[in-house]
C-alpha cells in the first residue's frame, strides 16, 4: 500500500533533494520542445482511413489538385462596375504578375479568358482582353461586359452577375513541404498587392494557401498573447481569493513546467501541432492549479489550527493524496473518452486526449513532490488567520439554507433541467471550416464576399466515370453530364457548376456558324472527340484540361459551388444529387462527393454519436473508480448526477444561445467532465472521511465546506476566469471551447455546493 505518512515525511525532511531530483527527471523531456512542428493544413484533422478523405485523394490522383490563390478584385466605389479601363488594366497586370509567384501553374481571369473563334474547321483561342491598352475604349468595354454577361463559363465563375467583382485565380503546384511553400506563396502575393496598389480597386485574398496561413496566424496569436494572459488571469484570481502570492505563483510555475514536459515528450515523438493545440496549455494549468489549490488551502487550514509548518504540510499531503491521485486518474479516463470520440477521424483531437492524459499524470506527480517541497522551503506565512476564511462563512450559511429549504432547491433544479432539455433538443451537429475565423482576419471578409456576391463558399467535387477508356466521348455520357449540370443549377443554394459539357456545347456552336440551335452536345462520338482535341491544341501553353479530364479519358470532374450550408444540408444535397443521377443518368457512375466541406460535414455527423458514447464511458469509469477507492457504491452513484447535470445544463444553455455543435464543442463535454469531476471527488472523499468519524450527514457537509470548500471556490473561479479569457481568441474553436468550459465549471461549482449536498442529505444514512 502507498504510505501517505512516509511521503509527507520525505518531502519535509529532504525538500531540496525532492525539488532538484524532480526537475532533473523532467529536463530531458523539456528538450523535445525544440523538435515540435506545426502545420496549418486542414487535412491533418482527418485520419488516413476517413472515407471522404480517401475519395478526395483518389480524385486528386485523377485530376489536378485544387490548391490555389485567389485575388478578389472589386471596384473601390460602392456598386461600381469592374468594366472600367483602369480596373480592367489592373486585372490584366495582376494576371501577368501572379503568374510569376512561386509554384503557380497557371492563372485564370477575365482578361486572359480564352475566347473561341473558328476558321473553317480549325478552332482558335485568344485572350479576351488585348494587351494593347489603347484598344480599351468605351466601345470595347461595353462589348466586354455584354460578352461576359452571356458567357456561361465566365458568369459567376470569374465575374459575378452584377459586374461588381472579378476573380484572378492562380492554380498552384505545391511541393511536399507544403507549409514552407504555402507561406512563400502568401508572402509573394501580399508583396505583389503592395506593388500593384491603386485607388481604383479593393483586393481581397482567398484560396487554400490563405486559409492555411490564417490558421497559422491564429495559432501564433493564441500562443503569444491569449494563453499567457489566461495563465495570468488564473494567477490573479487565485491570489485574490487565497491571499497567497507565493502559492499562486508556485501553482502557475508548476503548470508551465507541466506544459513544457508534455509538449517536449510530444516533440520527441515527432508530433505535429495544429491550432487546436492552443487549448492544451489552459487545460493543463487548470488541472495543475486545481491540485495545488486543494493542497495549499489544506496547508493553510492546518496552520490556522496552530500546527507547525512541517506537520501542517505533512497533514495536508496526507489528506489530499487520495483525491489528487483519483482526480489525475479521472482525467486519464476523460482522455480515454476523448479518444473514443475521435478515434476514427481526427488525429489532432486524439493527440489532445493523449496530451491531457499525460499532463494529468505529470500534474499528480509534481503536486505531490515538487510543489510541497518548494512550499516547505518558503518562509512560513507570517499571519495565521484565527477566523475562518470568509468563503467558509458564506458556505456555512449556504448549508443552513439548503437544510431548511430543500424543497425549494429540488423544484429549482427540476425547472432548470427542463429548460436545459429544451436547449438540448435544439442542438444540431454542424462543422464549417470557414467559421473558425473571427472578423479580425481578412479571410473572414473574403469568405463573406464570395458567399454574398459570388458563387458561395462550400465546394463539392465528383468524379463522373464512364466505365471505359475514352468513354467521355460517348454521346450518351456527355448528354447526361449536361442533364446533370442543368438539374444541379436549378437547386437551391447552388452558385456555380463546373463541368465539361458547356465547353463542348460552345465548341459545337462555334463550328456551326454560331447558330443558337447548335449550342448542344454533338450527335456523334467522333465529333465530340475531334472537337475536344482541336480545343486542347488551341489552348496556350500551361492551360490544358487536366483539371476536368483524367489521363485515359474515362472520367471527367464535376465541381459544385454552394452558398453557405450547414453539415446536414451538405450531406442531404450530396445524397439527393447521387440519387437523382442514379435514376436519370445511367451512363454515368457517380461516387460519393468529396472536398473539405463534405469531409467536415460527415465528421460532424459521426461525432454526434461519439459524444454521447465517450461521455457516458468516462462517467461510468469515474463512478467505478470512485467506488473502488471509497469502498461505497452509494458514493459512486451519488457522484454521477452532480457531474452529468452541469454538462446537460451548460449544453442546454448553448443550445438556446447558438444551437450549433461542432467538433471542438463536442470535445468540450469530455474536457469539462474531467475538470468538474475534480471538485466532486475531493468533496465526496472528504465527506466519506468525515462520516467515518461518526459525524451526521449535515455535520460532515459542514466539515467538508471548511476544508475543501475554499479550494473548490478558488479553483473554479480561477479556472473559469482563465478559460473565459479564451473567448477573445481569434480562432473560433478555442473561443467556443473557452466559453463552454467556463460555463460548465461555474454551473458545476453551484451544483457541487447545492445539488451534491441535497443528494447526500436525501440519500445518505450509512455511506
Amino acid at each position: 500500500m502507498f504510505n501517505k505518512k512516509k511521503l509527507g515525511n520525505t518531502v519535509t525532511a529532504h525538500p531540496w533533494a525532492v525539488a532538484i531530483i524532480t526537475v532533473a527527471l523532467l529536463i530531458p523531456a523539456l528538450y523535445g520542445c525544440s523538435k515540435l512542428q506545426f502545420t496549418p493544413d486542414f487535412f491533418i484533422y482527418f485520419s488516413d482511413d476517413n472515407p471522404q478523405l480517401a475519395a478526395l485523394r483518389t480524385l486528386e490522383n485523377e485530376f489536378d489538385k485544387q490548391e490555389n490563390l485567389i485575388f478578389i478584385v472589386e471596384s473601390s466605389h460602392s456598386g461600381g462596375l469592374i468594366y472600367q479601363r483602369d480596373i480592367i488594366r489592373f486585372i490584366a497586370e495582376l494576371t501577368e504578375a501572379a503568374a510569376l509567384i512561386p509554384h503557380v501553374r497557371r492563372v485564370e481571369s477575365l482578361t486572359n479568358f480564352q475566347k473561341l473563334w473558328v476558321d473553317g474547321d480549325n478552332i482558335h483561342t485568344h485572350d479576351l482582353v488585348p494587351s494593347d491598352a489603347d484598344l480599351l475604349d468605351q466601345v470595347f468595354l461595353h462589348e466586354l461586359q455584354t460578352y461576359a454577361e452571356n458567357q456561361p463559363r465566365l458568369l459567376n465563375n470569374l465575374v459575378n452577375k452584377d459586374g461588381e467583382l472579378a476573380l484572378v485565380v492562380a492554380q498552384l503546384s505545391l511541393p511536399d513541404e507544403k507549409l514552407w511553400a504555402s507561406q512563400h506563396v502568401v508572402m509573394a502575393a501580399r508583396k505583389l498587392l503592395e506593388q500593384q496598389q491603386t485607388d481604383a480597386v479593393r483586393v481581397q485574398l482567398f484560396g487554400t494557401t490563405i486559409v492555411n496561413q490564417a490558421l497559422e496566424e491564429a495559432f501564433n496569436q493564441d500562443l503569444s498573447a491569449l494563453i499567457p494572459a489566461s495563465g495570468l488571469m488564473v494567477l490573479l484570481v487565485a491570489v485574490c481569493l487565497t491571499w497567497s502570492l507565493a502559492g499562486a505563483i508556485l501553482s502557475l510555475a508548476m503548470g508551465l513546467l507541466t506544459i513544457g514536459v508534455v509538449f517536449g515528450v510530444f516533440g520527441w515523438q515527432q508530433g505535429i501541432l495544429t491550432p487546436i493545440a492552443g487549448i492544451i496549455p489552459p487545460v493543463l494549468i487548470t488541472i495543475m492549479v486545481a491540485d495545488c489549490m486543494h493542497l495549499l488551502v489544506s496547508y493553510h487550514y492546518y496552520l490556522r489550527q496552530n500546527i507547525n509548518q512541517k506537520n501542517a504540510l505533512a497533514s495536508a499531503l496526507k489528506v489530499n493524496i487520495k483525491p489528487i491521485v483519483v482526480t489525475s486518474v479521472t482525467s486519464v479516463t476523460t482522455a480515454i473518452g476523448m479518444l473514443c470520440l475521435n478515434l476514427s477521424d481526427s488525429p489532432p483531437y486524439r493527440d489532445l486526449g493523449n496530451l491531457v492524459a499525460m499532463g494529468a499524470l505529470i500534474a499528480c506527480f509534481l503536486s505531490l513532490t515538487w510543489f510541497p517541497a518548494i512550499l516547505y522551503l518558503l518562509p512560513e506565512p507570517r499571519q495565521r488567520l484565527k477566523k475562518p476564511h470568509r468563503i467558509v462563512r458564506c458556505l456555512r450559511t449556504l448549508v443552513n439554507g439548503l437544510q431548511s429549504r430543500q424543497r425549494f432547491w429540488w423544484i429549482f433544479y427540476v425547472i432548470l433541467f427542463l429548460l436545459a432539455l429544451g436547449g438540448l433538443l435544439r442542438l444540431e451537429f454542424n462543422e464549417q471550416w470557414y467559421s473558425h475565423y473571427d472578423d479580425s482576419f481578412p479571410i473572414y471578409h473574403a469568405i463573406n464576399t464570395l458567399d454574398d456576391k459570388f458563387y458561395g463558399i462550400d465546394y463539392i467535387q465528383y468524379s463522373l466515370e464512364s466505365g471505359s477508356l475514352e468513354g467521355i466521348y460517348q454521346v450518351a455520357y456527355q448528354q447526361q453530364v449536361d442533364q446533370l449540370m442543368t438539374w444541379i443549377e436549378q437547386q437551391p443554394r447552388v452558385g456555380y457548376v463546373v463541368g465539361l459539357s458547356p465547353i463542348i456545347k460552345e465548341l459545337n456552336q462555334r463550328l456551326n456558324q454560331d447558330q443558337g440551335e447548335f449550342y448542344r452536345i454533338p450527335d456523334t462520338r467522333t465529333m465530340i472527340a475531334q472537337t475536344l482535341l482541336l480545343y486542347e491544341m488551341s489552348l496556350p501553353y500551361g492551360q490544358g484540361m487536366d483539371d476536368l479530364i483524367n489521363i485515359d479519358r474515362s472520367a471527367s470532374k464535376l465541381s459544385v459551388h454552394l452558398h453557405r450550408s450547414n453539415s446536414r444540408q451538405l450531406i442531404e444535397f450530396d445524397q439527393q444529387l447521387r440519387d437523382w443521377a442514379k435514376v436519370n443518368t445511367p451512363a454515368i457512375t457517380m461516387k460519393e462527393g468529396t472536398g473539405l466541406d463534405i469531409i467536415f460535414a460527415h465528421i460532424a455527423e459521426r461525432n454526434g454519436i461519439s459524444l454521447i458514447i465517450s461521455t457516458g464511458l468516462a462517467m461510468f469509469l469515474i463512478a467505478i473508480l470512485l467506488f473502488i477507492i471509497s469502498g461505497s457504491w452509494k458514493l459512486g452513484l451519488i457522484s454521477l448526477l452532480p457531474n452529468i447535470l452541469p454538462l446537460a445544463i451548460s449544453y442546454g444553455i448553448w443550445g438556446l444561445y447558438d444551437g450549433r455543435i461542432d467538433l471542438a464543442l463536442s470535445v468540450a463535454a469530455c474536457m469539462g467532465l474531467g475538470l468538474i469531476v475534480d471538485d466532486s471527488v475531493h468533496f465526496l472523499l472528504k465527506y466519506r472521511h468525515a462520516r467515518s468519524l461518526h459525524q451526521s450527514p449535515s455535520q460532515a457537509i459542514v466539515q467538508v465546506m471548511e476544508t475543501v470548500g475554499v479550494a473548490m471556490v478558488v479553483t473554479s473561479l480561477a479556472l473559469a476566469a482563465g478559460f473565459a479569457l479564451l473567448i477573445l481568441s481569434p480562432f473560433t474553436p478555442n473561443a467556443v471551447i473557452g466559453t463552454l468550459l467556463s460555463l460548465i465549471i461555474m454551473v458545476a461549482l453551484v451544483a457541487d455546493f447545492t445539488l451534491l449536498p441535497l443528494f447526500l442529505l436525501k440519500l445518505d444514512s450509512s455511506v
